[in-house]
């Protein structure tokens, strides 16, 4: 009661990601990595304790989908008896690429004492994200370069979410 503000937390978040795709033809196969840590400074205004705690965490990854060419006039030329591979001629195209994905997520903040001697246990977050996508794109080319307007729609599942916080 009174309290306008019961506190705050600043934080700095550092991360490090990669990934990596594989095509073959039109399929495609990708996975993912990223590691982050963290630090917070709390403040909690009711008590006037602070105190500060370190952090981290992990997602890993893969995505798999497929790119269906709908309409078409970029084909490549016939195939002539040269040595040289046929060449590409320009236009207009339209695909519907249909994807998935899997992602597990998993991170935690350590325990700490405030100022005031309040204990703050470990936190921990983690879950499941499966998703799915469908996008129609189409491609437009245009003075040396390619437009690529598209209209899509995905649908995300989080499963097996755990939150735990001990104080």
């Amino acid at each position: 009661p009174g309290v306008a503000n019961a506190g705050s937390v600043n934080s700095d978040i550092y991360t490090l990601s990669g990934s990596a795709v594989y095509t073959r033809g039109t399929y495609y196969l990708g996975a993912a990595a990223s590691y982050d840590w963290s630090h917070a400074a709390i403040t909690n205004n009711v008590d006037g304790g602070t105190g500060n705690t370190n952090g981290g965490g992990y997602t890993v990854g893969a995505s798999a989908g497929n790119w269906f060419q709908l309409y078409g006039t970029t084909r490549p030329s016939p195939a002539m008896p040269t040595k040289a591979p046929p060449a590409t001629v320009g236009g207009n195209a339209l695909f519907l690429n249909l994807a998935g994905s899997v992602n597990y997520r998993n991170e935690w903040n350590n325990g700490f004492t405030d100022t005031t001697g309040f204990m703050f246990g470990t936190e921990q977050v983690s879950f499941t994200d499966l998703g799915a996508k469908a996008r129609l794109v189409a491609v437009m080319p245009s003075g040396g370069f390619s437009w690529m307007p598209y209209v899509g729609v995905s649908v995300d599942r989080q499963l097996g979410f755990s939150h735990t916080f001990n104080i």
